[in-house]
């Protein structure tokens, strides 16, 4: 099974009963610890600590805490799966070219699969819009790619935050006239930031 995102995976283990939640707060120093080694020896489930003390971020532990778990992460249905992934992570560590055409089409589902492996790009994660929602964030930095830069300040504007963005805000003119409308409407400053490295001198 393939999994759209980390959330969905933790919603699929849920529903299997191979992740528990705990709502009560625990102390990350020492506590968490404990409690994560106590399970993780028992073969227990993946634990979402969703009060942790000091903190408002959530703590998600022992994700890959059995081979079951690891199985199903790889998107494998059952460890004796996991040799075929084994294999073809061998082969990736040191691959051998085709030695002829005959070999080189044997090997073309492995490489099918080498091309399925690459990273997927959004323009808006699921954890920069939770960011956004929060009203004590009046200011969104952005230093990231340069074509998500537009969206993201779009995005952020509208959202009710101003907006400090790494050089280019924009690679278009079209994208450019996209922000400053979007500045305009919602009154929310814009403005492109350089980030600077200086020598000694």
């Amino acid at each position: 099974m393939k999994y759209k995102d980390l959330r969905d995976f933790i919603s699929n283990l849920e529903q299997m009963g191979e992740l528990k939640r705990i709502s009560l707060e625990v102390d990350p120093v020492l506590e968490m610890t404990e409690i994560c080694d106590r399970v993780l020896r028992a073969g227990g489930p993946a634990l979402l600590f969703e009060n942790p003390k000091g903190s408002d971020i959530p703590v998600l532990a022992n994700l890959f805490g059995t081979p079951k778990r690891v199985a199903l992460g790889m998107g494998e249905e059952s460890v004796e799966a996991l040799r075929d992934v084994g294999r073809l992570l061998a082969f990736l560590k040191e691959p051998e070219p085709p030695k002829s055409m005959k070999d080189a089409w044997q090997k073309m589902p492995i490489f099918k699969q080498v091309l399925n492996m690459a990273p997927k790009v959004v323009k808006s994660a699921a954890c920069q819009e939770k960011i956004i929602e929060r009203d004590d964030i009046d200011l969104v930095i952005i230093a990231t790619p340069w074509d998500l830069h537009t969206p993201m300040a779009i995005y952020s504007m509208e959202n009710g935050k101003h907006v400090g963005s790494e050089v280019p805000v924009a690679s278009t003119i079209e994208d450019c006239w996209k922000v400053i409308e979007t500045a305009e409407r919602t009154k929310k400053h814009c403005m492109m930031m350089e980030n600077c490295n200086y020598n000694e001198e």
